[in-house]
């Protein structure tokens, strides 16, 4: 197939959209389809070059966080004929719009990803730019959705959750996971660079945080839930695993974000918390294979990207029950899930703390089990292609 993805933006920094629609284009790739994408990304990005995969770049001039930007329609217009199929990589911004009035008219199918943001979650946290979406459904967003060939889900939560969040709704919905692809390499050498980066960390025990830091993501609630769990007189005797918190943001961006309390704040400055800042790649792995478990006490995650890459190195999540994701690695056994708030995320670490050795090798061996039953790239790539070429 020759397939064309429009999305916001293919910088890494942004999120799980960026990360998925490419991990999902490589294996496409790999399996001998051909892949464009068309971003409004500045096309010097340092992240646009080196790709497998064509991409288009137009950098929007107006109205950036919209996307806004009739030089890709004018790309849309003429090229979509090339393509059988094009697909549209999140909502709410000007290129679904766009998709579909190019698409309509050249009579090319196309498939919505909404990638989460058909949540109702957002409709309470957000209640303003509810509004903006109501606006943006009535005007055109709703078209995109009804006559699209699918709409996509990447999990069964995600897509019963999506049909309450507005009206009128028609759509063909599908479930289409997204996959992970386990890091090549010894792991040997990963661990060296690691420890070497991050000496203090050396063959001591560590929760691990990785992502953007967000209130979204819940991320206000661990450090109160850690500094519970293990208070100072415990982390002094050494009897405290390290909070590892690894994301763009500094420790006084996360504060601020969060609004954390005073005495919280204190803790930052702790030697029991490492603040990583943006892991490459190479690190990211590296710290995956290192942590004891993945910490996501998020509000709301339609998939949870970072947790299907634990699980591919076998290190168990404990999560929200509001990751999408989470009945599924609760049913494998490959971590826990607790309401995303402040009790939620201390009875996670409780939890945690009274597994024993064996215990943690359960867990870990289960979730490595849950990434191969569920989560590898190339049956995530399969099953989108299916999506694509119509197939129910």
């Amino acid at each position: 197939m020759k397939i064309l993805k429009t999305i916001h933006s293919l910088d890494p920094a942004a999120g799980g959209v960026a990360t998925a629609v490419d991990a999902l284009s490589r294996a496409e790739l790999v399996l001998g389809h051909s892949v464009e994408v068309a971003c409004l990304d500045d096309p010097a990005s340092p992240w646009i070059a080196g790709r497998p995969y064509g991409v288009h770049a137009f950098k929007p001039r107006l109205l950036k966080s919209y996307g806004w930007c009739p030089k890709l329609f004018a790309f849309l217009k003429k090229n979509s004929e090339r393509f059988d199929v094009i697909t549209v990589e999140g909502l709410w911004q000007h290129h679904g719009l766009m998709v579909h009035r190019a698409a309509t008219e050249n009579q090319v199918p196309y498939v919505v990803y909404p990638h989460g943001m058909l949540d109702p979650w957002f409709k309470d946290a957000y209640p303003a730019k509810h509004w903006k979406k109501m606006l943006y459904w009535k005007v055109g967003g709703y078209k995109v959705l009804s006559d699209a060939r699918a709409v996509a889900f990447t999990t069964e939560e995600e897509m019963r959750l999506a049909q309450n969040a507005f009206t009128p709704w028609q759509a063909r919905c599908v479930i289409s996971p997204l996959g992970v692809e386990p890091p090549h390499g010894p792991p040997e050498e990963r661990a060296k660079k690691w420890r070497e980066r991050f000496p203090t960390l050396a063959g001591r025990k560590f929760l691990l945080y990785l992502g953007r830091i967000d209130p979204k993501k819940g991320a206000q609630h661990l450090i109160p839930a850690y500094a519970k769990q293990y208070p100072e007189e415990t982390r002094l005797r050494g009897g405290a695993p390290a909070l590892v918190i690894a994301g763009p943001e500094s420790a006084a961006a996360f504060a601020e974000q969060c609004h954390l309390q005073a005495e919280i704040l204190r803790l930052r400055e702790s030697a029991d918390i490492v603040w990583t800042g943006m892991l490459d790649q190479e690190m990211k792995w590296a710290a995956l294979e290192a942590a004891d478990v993945l910490v996501l006490p998020s509000h709301q995650e339609n998939f949870g990207y970072v947790v299907a890459e634990a699980l591919a190195v076998g290190t168990p999540a404990l999560i929200s029950d509001r990751v999408n994701l989470w009945r599924e690695v609760v049913a494998d056994g490959a971590g826990l899930a607790a309401p995303d708030d402040e009790a939620g995320t201390l009875k996670l670490l409780q939890e945690h703390a009274a597994w024993t050795p064996a215990t943690r090798a359960q867990f870990s061996a289960a979730a490595r089990r849950c990434f191969l039953r569920r989560f590898q790239i190339a049956a995530a790539a399969k099953r989108q292609i299916e999506v694509l070429d119509g197939a129910d």
